[in-house]
């Protein structure tokens, strides 16, 4: 089951009939040809966990305990799963997991901020973003256990527990069983954790690892680490988990500025100023700035590689670590880990994608007044491709 990401919502007309009860005319709430809820009128959204109830056996009180479900924030994404807390409390692991609401079969719903927008236009009485719930890492070990083939992480009614034996190998750089250290690793810094984590795209010098599992005569192949820089669980599709980071409420709004100038030996030195202050000092550190990775940003929010070495890989500088960019009450959010110092930044969104859009722009100006070194000549064609 992995998690399925809807392009639409629509709400349709229905009418329930029951012995006991006057028909009830309510609606349906649809995503793609999904059936969300039979009548969304007749569901409390503020509860955790939600009860999809509405149908007629609800109304005659025979409803199944699979209709449960949660809501969780999970960084810049909002997440539809399965109730697990519920199932899990005394003991009640085989009601939840045998019947699971209907749309949680094709995948938990996976929902960005627009997309989860949308959907409360529709449906008022949905929470506002700010009011779900954290994902918590125990939550999204769970999920992973969902998608996962041949009980490797465990039957659904035991604790999430890991079956190295059912590996047969995997196409890390190194020996299997580092690949396996590595996963069991991950994992159980999560089965228990109640922090809050994010989920994101795959950050671009990761890439998936594959474990091929013992299944009969064959092996199938999954997908649950993605390596690079640093290792972190991921799901489908093509999403790590990572530790969500606090964001401050009582931060000033500083002021960003992207410029780019020449330096001797003709080569382009883009720097990043906040509040008139150098970012780093890009000159004597070797430091440049990701132009593509900045220019990402305005579209998806994640983990960007923005503070590079001037040869465009960021671990030839010691950075393991991208800058996390999370968009909230019209303020964006940087959350810098490496180069030191460690800190948080906050700016107002649309100042924001005004000062990148110019310096973006300040590039191309700067590239059409000199003759470009092919280094650049990368830079702005990798730029092209976002734009």
């Amino acid at each position: 089951m992995p998690m399925w990401i809807p392009t639409a919502f629509k709400l349709t007309p229905v009418t329930i009939q029951s012995e006991d009860e006057p028909a009830f005319v309510g609606t349906e709430l649809w995503a793609d040809d999904v059936q969300i809820c039979c009548a969304v009128e007749r569901v409390n959204w503020d509860e955790d966990p939600i009860h999809l109830r509405g149908c007629t056996d609800c109304l005659t009180g025979d409803c199944v305990d699979g209709a449960w479900l949660s809501i969780r924030r999970a960084g810049s994404y909002m997440l539809f799963l399965p109730s697990f807390w519920w199932w899990l409390e005394d003991n009640l692991y085989d009601k939840g997991y045998d019947d699971p609401p209907a749309f949680l079969q094709k995948g938990a719903m996976l929902l960005d901020r627009a997309l989860y927008a949308d959907l409360r236009s529709l449906v008022p009485m949905l929470p506002a973003m700010a009011k779900l719930q954290p994902l918590a890492g125990w939550e999204a070990v769970r999920l992973l256990r969902f998608e996962a083939p041949v009980e490797v992480l465990g039957k659904a009614s035991e604790p999430v527990k890991f079956h190295p034996g059912l590996v047969l190998h995997s196409d890390w750089w190194g020996p299997d069983d580092q690949a396996v250290k590595v996963l069991e690793e991950l994992l159980e810094s999560w089965v228990d954790s109640y922090e809050p984590v994010a989920l994101k795209r795959l950050p671009m010098y990761n890439v998936p690892v594959s474990f091929y599992l013992s299944s009969g005569p064959r092996s199938v192949e999954w997908q649950p680490l993605s390596s690079g820089l640093r290792d972190l669980l991921r799901l489908e599709p093509g999403y790590v988990v990572d530790k969500m980071p606090e964001l401050p409420t009582e931060i000033p709004v500083s002021n960003l500025m992207v410029t780019t100038h020449l330096r001797k030996g003709r080569s382009f030195q883009t720097e990043i100023r906040v509040d008139n202050h150098l970012l780093y000092d890009f000159t004597s550190r070797w430091l440049q700035v990701d132009l593509f990775e900045l220019a990402q940003s305005l579209d998806q929010e994640g983990e960007y590689f923005i503070i590079t070495c001037w040869c465009g890989n960021p671990g030839c500088a010691g950075i393991h670590r991208g800058i996390d960019i999370y968009y909230n009450d019209g303020r964006v959010f940087w959350v810098i880990y490496e180069p030191a110092p460690a800190r948080t930044l906050v700016f107002d969104e649309q100042a924001y994608r005004k000062s990148v859009n110019i310096g973006l722009a300040d590039f191309r100006a700067t590239c059409q007044r000199h003759h470009l070194p092919s280094h650049d000549h990368w830079k702005l064609q990798r730029l092209d491709s976002v734009e």
